[in-house]
């Protein structure tokens, strides 16, 4: 017995005629009655019975076509659910992200792709680049998005592939009461003697600092961390520390912190896209054509 002839005999009962049902399925008649007949000799039972003038199903024949009925339409659903996760409407996405992109950029993001993918999964884990880096090798997540280094090339490997969405000026914040706060540019080696507040882990901010801090001669004296970047905003509002941080986070709503370029260049970071394949599954690239439509 197969959903072919399952359909058959729905059609069948409710035409109560081989011909009109054979002629809905567009089928030959003698074709559909040989099929009807093959399936009452497999399960031993007559399924209708057929005089020159009608066709009429029997006890057997109307419990079977009322069963039909409802393995067909469960058979034409299973069909639209696992369609739906072929077209990226449906299914579940991991998304690995550090800590500024998830929050400012990305809550706005997977807004939009609610809306547009109510059916997706989404779940969120944030950490340092580097920890993200081996979850997304592993499998664990499916696409990492956000801060992995300053300018040039990321050194990610062959294995993943990396798309840039965007540059951040990156600053040097202080609290407006600050001596620095009057300044346009700051060098790095001026802030030998200053107290830091740095973002926590192995953040790429936090590196970078350690990174040209090193190259001016001293190791950053850290008066605080934290993983929250509104956190490190107040507690440098509140002139415990200073800290360097990309612009766009200075100029969201919160406490009032003045932002100095960095002396002799420019410093960026870099906000990007990381997959480990370029063939992702479907909910993974829905979201990822959401993330570019929105950033780039």
């Amino acid at each position: 017995m197969d959903l072919r002839q399952l359909r058959y005999v729905v059609a069948v009962a409710s035409r109560r005629s081989f011909t009109r049902a054979a002629e809905d399925l567009g089928i030959a008649q003698p074709a559909l009655s040989q099929q009807v007949a093959a399936l009452e000799r497999e399960l031993g039972v007559r399924l209708f019975d057929r005089t020159n003038r009608r066709v009429a199903p029997t006890q057997a024949g109307l419990a079977l076509s009322i069963r039909a009925e409802r393995i067909l339409e469960d058979a034409a659903a299973a069909a639209r659910e696992v369609g739906a996760h072929a077209d990226g409407q449906r299914g579940r996405v991991a998304v690995g992200t550090c800590r500024s992109f998830a929050d400012f950029t990305l809550p706005k993001i997977l807004g939009e792709f609610h809306r547009r993918y109510p059916e997706i999964e989404v779940s969120l884990e944030e950490g340092s680049a580097a920890d993200l880096l081996a979850r997304l090798r592993s499998g664990a997540i499916d696409v990492l998005a956000g801060e992995l280094s300053g300018d040039g090339p990321t050194h990610i490997g062959n294995d993943l592939q990396e798309e840039a969405l965007f540059e951040d000026d990156l600053v040097v914040a202080t609290a407006p009461s600050h001596p620095f706060a009057s300044r346009a540019l700051v060098e790095i080696a001026d802030l030998r003697d200053e107290a830091f507040v740095v973002f926590g882990g192995s953040s790429a901010t936090h590196e970078r600092l350690r990174q040209l801090a090193a190259a001016a001669g001293f190791v950053p004296r850290v008066f605080c961390e934290s993983f929250d970047s509104l956190t490190v905003r107040a507690l440098v509002a509140e002139n415990l520390g200073v800290a360097l941080f990309p612009r766009s986070l200075g100029n969201t709503p919160g406490p009032r912190v003045a932002m100095l370029a960095v002396a002799p260049q420019k410093l960026t970071q870099r906000t990007s896209l990381v997959t480990a394949s370029a063939t992702l599954r479907p909910a993974a690239q829905s979201l990822l054509d959401v993330i570019r439509e929105l950033t780039l």
